[in-house]
């Protein structure tokens, strides 16, 4: 939500040097398609969106894709894992799907008034970029962390659909997990301030998936 493809360079770095072929799309409306308004799309849109981009990597490799999500990303993984031609999943600190409550961990006590920042910049239809406190808070140390707090400030955050926002804090998109065919692995973050680390194992028996908890990593 509000990110942007870029933070998974190290990621791709790693896959790639061990044999993956590793793609990172900008969702429309972000990173490098920040141009694209997104005011008035929802997640649904995003998964279409991004459905397209895997037909395009599906048709120059003949292993089905890994589709590895973050946050809502992992919830749009999710969706996307209900194609029958998608390989294993991966969610990461994942938004919970219809059926798992959405259960806010440290972070809202820190940025309250943020949120609240946040909710009237989306209303007025304006930018709003995420002060260095709200970051901060989403790592379990932010002084080792700053190089990447200060990638994520020096490109500003993308400005998010208020539409999504809500959907993802009312977990009302559904996923059919009887649709889901493929491996499924869940990660959760026990130091997670924004989703509270029961959530993803929640959403891991909600979907018949794999659950492994990092012990010592917050929700980026």
């Amino acid at each position: 939500m509000s990110g942007f493809a870029l933070y998974f360079t190290n990621l791709m770095n790693y896959f790639t040097a061990i044999g993956f072929t590793c793609y990172a799309p900008d969702i429309m409306g972000h990173g490098e398609r920040a141009y694209i308004d997104v005011s008035k799309k929802s997640v649904h849109d995003y998964v279409r969106d991004m459905a397209e981009f895997v037909r395009f990597v599906e048709a120059r490799h003949s292993a089905p894709p890994v589709i590895v999500g973050h946050s809502m990303g992992g919830l749009i993984a999710a969706k996307l894992a209900e194609y029958s031609s998608v390989g294993h999943t991966v969610l990461i600190t994942p938004a919970p799907p219809k059926g798992v409550m959405f259960v806010p961990g440290r972070f809202i006590q820190h940025i309250f008034s943020g949120i609240i920042r946040a909710i009237l910049f989306a209303l007025r239809g304006e930018r709003f970029v995420p002060s260095e406190r709200a970051l901060n808070t989403l790592f379990v140390d932010p002084e080792k962390s700053k190089d990447a707090i200060a990638m994520l400030l020096r490109h500003r955050i993308n400005t998010e659909s208020p539409f999504v926002a809500f959907e993802l804090g009312t977990s009302c998109v559904q996923v059919n997990k009887n649709m889901i065919k493929t491996p499924m692995l869940v990660i959760g973050a026990a130091k997670d301030t924004l989703i509270h680390p029961s959530v993803a194992e929640r959403i891991a028996r909600h979907l018949g998936g794999e659950f492994h908890m990092l012990q010592d990593l917050g929700h980026m």
